[in-house]
């Protein structure tokens, strides 16, 4: 499924839709937020050729969902335009957690993660994910900030992830993790996206994306709770995912190559 964003263009969307069209049946996804989820932006958005609405979950909510669908459903009413809604899970990100000041890292330091602790001048970073701990290994790649930082794991020890700056850069909060070679062992299923997805069961959405799927088991367990009717498309995101995509693939209704983070973990 193609994604664009609707908001840089809508006036190029006839031509772009008429050159997709030449494939096999291909959707047009875009990515609708606050500032798109008025209902003539919509509107404007479904008659230029959107097919599928996708609201992300990382950040939207369960207000934003029963409006989306209540604005699709006037649009195909008004329009004959049956839009599709997306729900896109936030699945398990890992994040560092808040810094009271930026950290110039340079290669060759060293610096440990934990668990909601902080000591910059100890070179303790905070990092919201308390198992992580559990499943990274010795000799690990550590990315920070799209791979923009590049550590490697060098010891585990006292509830801290010691890792040495590989390639340095600025840190600020809240930036992304990305541990290429590390399974999570909670799954890519969390326990807020088993109450999105039963939301989103409830509001009949069409798709729901799971994101940073890691095994066919995630897909199993996302099964459980919305049953058939609603059309899993596992997210391909990291390279754990990317050993065993076929499995993935046997149990889902579809893929999405997510290459931002997949492009991050796999060189």
């Amino acid at each position: 499924m193609p994604q664009r964003n609707c908001l840089r263009g809508i006036k190029f969307f006839p031509e772009f839709t008429r050159v997709l069209h030449k494939f096999v049946n291909p959707k047009i996804m875009c990515n609708v937020g606050k500032r798109s989820a008025d209902f003539g932006l919509l509107k404007n958005m479904a008659l230029a050729g959107m097919e599928i609405a996708r609201l992300n979950f990382s950040h939207a909510s369960n207000k934003q969902l029963v409006e989306l669908k209540a604005n699709l459903k006037k649009i195909k009413k008004e329009t004959g335009k049956d839009v599709k809604i997306l729900q896109d899970l936030c699945g398990p990100r890992i994040r560092v957690g808040i810094l009271p000041q930026d950290v110039h890292m340079k290669e060759g330091e060293i610096y440990s993660f934990a668990f909601n602790q902080c000591d910059l001048v100890k070179k303790i970073i905070p990092i919201d994910h308390k198992e992580l701990i559990n499943d990274v290994k010795i000799g690990h790649p550590f990315y920070l900030i799209n791979g923009a930082i590049e550590l490697t794991v060098i010891k585990i020890k006292n509830n801290k992830i010691f890792a040495k700056v590989e390639r340095g850069a600025l840190l600020t909060s809240k930036k992304g993790i990305n541990v290429p070679e590390t399974k999570l062992s909670g799954g890519g299923v969390t326990k807020k996206d088993e109450v999105d997805a039963k939301f989103g069961k409830e509001q009949k959405v069409d798709y729901i994306g799971l994101s940073f799927a890691q095994s066919a088991e995630d897909v199993k367990k996302l099964r459980k709770i919305v049953g058939k009717d609603v059309k899993i498309i596992a997210k391909i995101e990291s390279a754990v995912a990317l050993k065993v995509i076929d499995e993935i693939l046997k149990e889902s209704d579809g893929i999405m190559v997510a290459r931002g983070d997949l492009g991050i973990e796999t060189p």
